[in-house]
């Protein structure tokens, strides 16, 4: 069965594609996530220091919730971003095994259609 996988891959080349460039999304994400936290602390942490809580719009609970928020919501796109590529792969391996003698052309751009579009739903639920 590996080998089989292997063999799909080498014959499909876009799915080693497919890979790197969610890598590189989720390594963007992953710091985007990194910056936004350091800047929830920095702009709504209560301190005499913090010139942005001078109107009183500050405090550890503002925090507290803030990182949550922003924690479950990176976890939910993370996932998502997963997902959507691991449903590209799939449906690249699918059209090979369903259309063993008529491969269709650019199945890898018609996997990832499908997956935004039919099954993108499905996908944002998990």
């Amino acid at each position: 069965m590996l080998t089989t996988a292997i063999d799909v891959s080498k014959k499909y080349g876009h799915v080693y594609m497919v890979s790197w460039l969610g890598g590189i999304l989720g390594a963007a994400f992953g710091a985007w996530y990194s910056v936004t936290l350091v800047s929830i602390y920095a702009r709504y942490q209560p301190s005499t220091n913090n010139p942005n809580c001078d109107g009183g719009g500050c405090s550890n609970g503002k925090v507290i919730g803030l990182i949550a928020f922003t924690t479950f919501a990176m976890y939910w796109i993370s996932e998502v971003l997963k997902n959507v590529i691991h449903t590209t792969i799939a449906g690249v391996y699918g059209s090979w095994y369903f259309c063993v003698n008529n491969f269709p052309q650019a199945a890898t751009r018609g996997a990832l259609k499908r997956s935004m579009t039919h099954s993108f739903g499905s996908i944002c639920f998990g």
